[in-house]
């Protein structure tokens, strides 16, 4: 309505022929999927996606989408093993550099003393 005045009938005209063409379609049948919330009868979406894809989209890229992140998490270490791992930065290297440090000093000494028996000094 426009105006408050109702809307003028369609002319009369012969009905254009309908040809065929190529195209895709998608039918659901279960009722149950629009009883629950969408997005949870959906599986976050992706069913829908999937759908809009295959309608719009190349099928090779339906594939690329369909793979999903995997979960790769380590496993929760063990309190030996983490008691190991904060141990070894703060205490073990250190007292290795030290070890190390300490063993060149001794050596440097000895050939020191060496030198000097050997040449009288």
């Amino acid at each position: 309505m426009r105006d408050g005045r109702p809307r003028p009938a369609p002319p009369d005209s012969a009905p254009s022929d309908v040809t065929p063409a190529p195209g895709q379609l998608i039918l659901l049948g279960c009722a149950r999927l629009w009883q629950q919330g969408f997005a949870e009868a959906l599986g976050d979406g992706s069913f829908l996606l999937n759908c809009l894809d295959a309608l719009t989209l190349d099928e090779d890229l339906l594939v690329v989408r369909s793979k999903q992140a995997t979960d790769r998490r380590f496993d929760a270490p063990k309190e030996g093993q983490v008691l190991f791992w904060t141990l070894t930065p703060l205490v073990f290297v250190p007292l290795a550099l030290l070890a190390v440090g300490l063993g060149i000093g001794v050596v440097r000494m000895r050939r020191r003393e060496a030198w000097q028996t050997e040449h009288g000094r």
